[in-house]
């Protein structure tokens, strides 16, 4: 059987991180950049779990489609107002 080869390179660094209970993931990896200082094991973890919130809140706060629609929206809202609006002027209602 062929074995699949995860991670290349001579020598990582990597930092594995436990997720609780509730998460669907077990653990994340996340590997270290080759030109990163060289700090204590707990400074790396916290960096680690630092930047995982940090890509977390990222995603979790998107623009919610009602407000992206909003403009369009009030665009077509004015034109219908503009279309009633001549439709009375001309013809009298």
């Amino acid at each position: 059987m062929k074995q699949e080869i995860l991670v290349k390179g001579v020598s990582r660094r990597v930092v594995i991180v436990p997720t609780d209970a509730q998460s669907v993931f077990e653990e994340v990896i996340c590997i270290v950049k080759e030109d990163a200082e060289t700090v204590t094991a707990d400074g790396i973890l916290r960096e680690a779990e630092a930047a995982l919130l940090r890509s977390v809140e990222e995603e979790a706060d998107p623009v919610p489609l009602f407000l992206r629609l909003l403009p369009a929206l009030m665009a077509v809202l004015l034109l219908v107002l503009a279309g009633v609006l001549t439709w009375c002027f001309f013809f009298g209602v």
